[in-house]
């Protein structure tokens, strides 16, 4: 029996419900991208310049002899994705780009062309799957309505129509094929050689999956996904997160599980047009986790949502009934996200990423967020991690009290 099945309804759309009882870590489905890139709806704010063959980061020093873009090696430029695609089509345009003028320390918008090229490309490569592409849904009148992305999409259009010149593609056609992308791709994390990779901010890469696509969000998604090498063509693998029953909808979540109640409504409302109404959600203690309170300055109580249909509605201290505006709760998260941000490994100054630097970051930050607020997880987790790893703090050198201290964080975060 099919593990699952495609239904259609008003209130839900396209969706995927469980054809028979699922087990938890039981795979779902497995498929190859229909076409994947450098990340290209956000007009190259997004990424920074890499190797269009390994995706590695790139500093200008190679660069491909048939179309001037920067790359690893004489191999990478060989690679079929490269050669066979954007590569063939820039040598016969007669288009060298100028890797010079290229931000190889900030963003590069030239590498925004990239996916929408490969995917235009399709209709002569490979007809079926273009057509498969080119169903799947857009929210192109929601996307029209949104100067944000209206303004993205047409750095995108100038450059492949003016810049290099591809003017057999009309604007609507580039500009239907980057919401597209907006709608339905996946960040893609995967073995490249022997090393992890992973899409993060300025370093992205989207697939775009025929049947992943498919899955409705829920900010607790019944599914887990991993992607294959990208030597095996970065596959996506969608299994089961826990047990699901028959007839049970099948879900993942479109945003980071640990971003906080407003965070997660603002990504999903810019970039995925609806508000999440999930029973997480609708609880303003979603499920009793308080991912997302505060502490409340005068009692050290939670601070909550009063209203989860609102974004804009105040929250409340759950003892003292102190009201905060929204604004304010959102000011002071990103302030301390930023804050955590700074933690991560920097070769100009490594002492940023130690031990010491996390411990006082939550010893700070502790008396402002509940201890089950996302960003102190996440610090929670990388400092559990550290304790046995990092320097000076190996392993057989641990003493019983950073022992116990691991042991807790550990247990914290789970």
């Amino acid at each position: 029996m099919a593990v699952f099945k495609i239904l259609r309804s008003k209130m839900l759309g396209r969706h995927m419900v469980a054809n028979r009882d699922i087990q938890a870590g039981e795979i779902i489905l497995e498929e190859q991208p229909l076409t994947f890139g450098p990340v290209c709806s956000t007009g190259g704010e997004d990424i920074v310049p890499l190797c269009l063959g390994c995706y590695r980061p790139v500093d200008g020093s190679f660069l491909c002899s048939e179309c001037g873009w920067p790359m690893c090696c004489q191999a990478c430029c060989n690679m079929q994705q490269h050669k066979d695609w954007e590569c063939s089509v820039f040598k016969e345009k007669g288009f060298f780009v100028d890797a010079t003028q290229f931000n190889y320390d900030k963003n590069e918008p030239a590498y925004s062309c990239i996916s929408p090229l490969r995917a235009l490309l399709l209709q002569e490569k490979d007809p079926e799957r273009w057509s498969i592409f080119n169903n799947l849904l857009s929210n192109s009148k929601s996307i029209a309505e949104n100067t944000f992305w209206t303004d993205q999409h047409k750095k995108v259009i100038k450059y492949i129509r003016e810049t290099i010149g591809l003017t057999k593609y009309s604007e609507e056609a580039i500009d239907n094929v980057l919401c597209i992308f907006l709608c339905n791709d996946f960040a893609i994390s995967g073995k490249v050689g022997d090393d992890d990779w992973s899409s993060c901010e300025n370093n992205g890469i989207r697939g775009l999956y025929e049947l992943g696509c498919i899955l409705n969000h829920d900010c607790v998604g019944n599914t887990i996904h991993q992607f294959t090498s990208l030597e095996d063509g970065f596959g996506l693998v969608i299994r089961a997160g826990c047990d699901i029953k028959q007839g049970e909808e099948i879900t993942h979540t479109y945003v980071d599980p640990l971003d906080p109640f407003l965070k997660r409504h603002e990504l999903l409302k810019l970039g995925k047009f609806f508000s999440c109404i999930c029973p997480r959600c609708s609880d303003p203690t979603e499920l009793g986790s308080y991912s997302s309170a505060l502490k409340c300055p005068s009692c050290m109580y939670p601070v909550i949502p009063t209203d989860t249909k609102s974004v804009e509605g105040d929250w409340n201290c759950t003892n003292c009934k102190k009201k905060f505006p929204s604004i304010k709760i959102s000011t002071l998260t990103e302030a301390v996200k930023n804050a955590a941000q700074l933690l991560e490994h920097s070769a100009e100054d490594p002492d940023i990423e130690s031990i010491p630097a996390h411990e006082a970051f939550l010893e700070k930050f502790g008396r402002v967020l509940h201890s089950n607020h996302g960003i102190i997880i996440k610090v929670k987790y990388n400092l559990a991690r550290m304790y046995g790893k990092m320097l000076g703090f190996e392993g057989d050198k641990l003493s019983d009290v950073q022992l116990k201290r691991k042991r807790t964080l550990c247990e914290e975060v789970l």
